[in-house]
């Protein structure tokens, strides 16, 4: 789904395979569809602070799928610094 975020529009995945999450796993679709919404939520928030909260709180209840590995992560840092500007790297 495209989003635009406070500095610009940005595609944010909506599948397990697109988050690189444990596609194979029973509900991690659904896991991947909670992980846009939030990051959906994230670059529109009105703080910084309250975009890394709320994209580590959606990566940390989505942990078993595989939400805080590398690659996830990853693409919530990229999500956040094409829509808000700035760099979020190892912040989430």
């Amino acid at each position: 789904m495209k989003v635009e975020g406070t500095c610009g529009e940005v595609e944010i995945p909506e599948t397990a395979n697109g988050w690189e999450l444990y596609s194979t796993m029973p509900g991690s679709n659904l896991a991947a569809k909670r992980l846009a919404k939030a990051a959906e939520k994230a670059v529109r928030a009105e703080t910084r602070g309250e975009a890394i909260k709320i994209m580590g709180t959606a990566l940390t209840k989505e942990a078993k799928y595989g939400a805080r590995d590398t690659e996830p992560r990853g693409h919530a840092e990229h999500i956040l610094e094409k829509g808000r500007g700035g760099s979020f790297a190892w912040t989430i």
